[in-house]
């Protein structure tokens, strides 16, 4: 709104001077002569050059008053080669029974297809605000006001601009153009309030500004006035109740309605403003406002409600591109997930495989900044936080999140989180877990549940990707986790040193230690070292982050087998996560701990048994004797196996 307050501003003091210095004795004088008076009034009042390319004449009908062809108002030396104002042509009207009293007054302007320039220098200074060559004449007078302010124009009761052209320069900034502007200025009475009506398309959807600024002289003559101003555009509202000056300054309360941020913001010429759910799709904000010329815009006592998510505290933005914002935000329990549903995240249904839906990462390049963010919780698709504490700081599409401690999985998680969407959109993850719920973060994150436990970890991990599905299989990095008494679930050594099933029951242990490393979605472990009253287990495989499968080997061994030396079972893992095989490789066992070859020793037996008995037809013929007994083999083998574990 500053700009706009500005520009009303510059349009009614060019358009007042103009029409003052036409209306010098136009009903006695030819146009030429009209012309030169005007000219000469311009650069008495300004300063600038004015020129006239077409007639200037006296009209009765329809307007009673001062018509001229071409017109141009000429710039500050500082401000460019082009004019001020430029319009194809003026109409000024006058009132007809002040006019008849021997006085002049402009009741009315009409700028037909106008084109004005405005710009500010670095300290501020518009070059609008003219500048006459002093005199004692100008410091008295019939236009000195006792308050020392100088009343230099008469009244103006409408202005109308259709089709204009507006090009708004800041000192260090490029220039805005809107084209396409309608305006409409009602003023009624020199003491009174004035009531503004434009049209702006800055995008090309039409943008409607009203407001109604109370003692408009005062506000022309630079002092702080009353306003209340509402801009509607596309599926929103903006509205300010405050006071205001012509220079931009203003203080008030403003609040903010949207229905479809997106589009309202495209509609006002900030385009890829498509926000995530939960952070502002529908928008309902309102604070006390404050903004200086070349400073912020200063919020304070600022609720927020952002697609059912609440937000309170204070923030600065500046008006640089893309705006920076700094500040403090505490909020609530925030609703991020982008699924439909009121469940908890955790026990929502979960589908087979990451998604290959497209990442939009084009809001982290609506706004830079930097903001303390106090947030009671957060759900997700995938899991919930708890209570977080952390610094969010957001640079050229770049957002880096500090936790300062974030409750995640029943446990606290300190580090950092990027985001980075500058050349293709990425993350990374640097942090550090303690007494997390093993079994909720592998759950959630990876869809495994057979580990359970707190433990503590470290992790550091980049991927890249438009998807996330590309993202998990571009992951690389390493990490360690470490956790005390926990359960694994499917495997059950005892049973399996017993004798029993080995895919059924649980595994209690005392500690597991491991470290990793990620390259191209897959996780290596060669370390992995689980203790148990009776038992330890090594282990060492591949987990697929991208692919959701795995292939590890785990490896119990039995320390009070085998004459106390211990014995080792490897165990194969293998498979999707959803649904792995668990198998162990008793040939393994055979080779390597009792030095006896599982197809040497069944290659004796079959020639035992083919010596002693003869083969007894069945209705397919003849039949193999050692195919009868292969599962009483295969019983007896495992019997000698299990007795040998068990020290027997």
């Amino acid at each position: 709104m500053r700009w706009l307050f500005r520009i009303v501003g510059a349009l009614v003091v060019a358009s007042l001077l103009l029409g003052a210095a036409l209306i010098v004795l136009p009903i006695i004088l030819p146009g030429e002569r009209i012309a030169q008076i005007a000219v000469d009034q311009v650069r008495a009042r300004t300063g600038r050059d004015l020129e006239f390319s077409g007639d200037v004449s006296f009209t009765y009908w329809p307007v009673l008053g001062v018509t001229t062809g071409p017109v141009i108002l000429g710039n500050a030396d500082w401000a460019g080669p082009e004019p001020l104002l430029r319009a194809q042509a003026l109409t000024v009207g006058l009132a007809a029974p002040d006019l008849l009293r021997g006085k002049i007054r402009i009741t009315e302007i009409t700028a037909q297809s106008p084109d004005l320039h405005l710009a500010t220098r670095a300290h501020g200074h518009g070059n609008w605000e003219f500048a006459p060559p002093a005199s004692p004449a100008t410091a008295s007078g019939p236009e000195a006001r006792a308050d020392g302010h100088r009343a230099v124009l008469p009244i103006l009761e409408k202005l109308n601009l259709t089709n204009a052209r507006l090009t708004w320069s800041q000192a260090g900034a490029d220039p805005r153009v809107l084209d396409g502007v309608d305006l409409a200025l009602n003023w009624p009475e020199q003491e009174g309030a004035a009531d503004l009506k434009a049209t702006i398309r800055p995008a090309g959807t039409p943008v409607r500004l009203a407001a109604q600024i109370g003692r408009f002289a005062s506000f022309l003559a630079g002092e702080a006035t009353e306003i209340t101003a509402s801009v509607d555009a596309a599926e929103g509202q903006i509205i300010f109740d405050g006071r205001v000056k012509v220079t931009g300054e203003a203080a008030g309360r403003v609040t903010f309605d949207s229905n479809n941020t997106a589009r309202m913001m495209a509609a006002l010429g900030v385009a890829g403003a498509e926000l995530p759910k939960g952070l502002g799709q529908v928008a309902h904000l309102s604070a006390d406002m404050s903004f200086a010329p070349n400073g912020p815009i200063v919020l304070r006592d600022f609720a927020a409600n952002l697609d059912g998510n609440r937000l309170s505290g204070a923030v600065n933005i500046a008006l640089s591109s893309p705006p920076r914002i700094t500040g403090q935000i505490s909020a609530g329990v925030l609703d991020l997930r982008t699924e439909t549903g009121s469940g908890s995240a955790i026990d929502a249904p979960k589908t087979e495989g990451w998604s290959d839906r497209p990442i939009d990462a084009s809001a982290l390049a609506l706004v830079d900044g930097a903001i303390d963010l106090t947030v009671q919780g957060i759900l997700l698709d995938t899991t919930e936080i708890g209570a977080l504490r952390a610094n969010l700081s957001l640079n050229k599409s770049r957002a880096v999140l500090d936790l300062s401690a974030a409750e995640v999985f029943g446990g606290i998680v300190k580090g950092q989180l990027v985001a980075n969407n500058r050349s293709g959109f990425s993350v990374r993850a640097n942090v550090t877990a303690s007494k997390i719920d093993t079994q909720m973060a592998l759950s959630d994150m990876a869809g495994l549940k057979r580990l359970s436990g707190r433990g503590e970890a470290r992790i550091d991990v980049l991927g890249s990707g438009k998807t996330q599905a590309a993202i998990m299989r571009s992951l690389s990095g390493s990490g360690s986790v470490a956790m005390a008494r926990g359960v694994i679930s499917g495997i059950d050594l005892d049973r399996l040193m017993g004798g029993g099933d080995v895919s059924d029951g649980t595994t209690v242990f005392d500690s597991l230690n491991a470290s990793f490393t990620i390259r191209d979605g897959d996780l290596f472990n060669k370390d992995l070292l689980l203790s148990l009253p009776n038992y330890r287990a090594d282990g060492e495989g591949r987990v697929g982050l991208g692919a959701r499968d795995i292939d590890y080997v785990f490896t119990p061994v039995a320390l009070r087998a085998n004459a106390g030396t211990g014995l080792r079972i490897p165990i194969r893992i293998k498979g999707p996560w959803a649904d792995p095989s668990i198998t162990p490789d008793v040939k393994a066992v055979l080779q390597q701990e009792i030095n006896i070859d599982r197809d040497e020793f069944e290659a004796k037996v079959k020639d035992k048994l083919r010596e002693k008995i003869k083969p007894k037809p069945d209705r397919h013929g003849n039949r193999d004797p050692i195919e009868e007994l292969k599962d009483k083999l295969e019983s007896e083998v495992k019997k000698g196996l299990l007795k040998l574990l068990r020290g027997d």
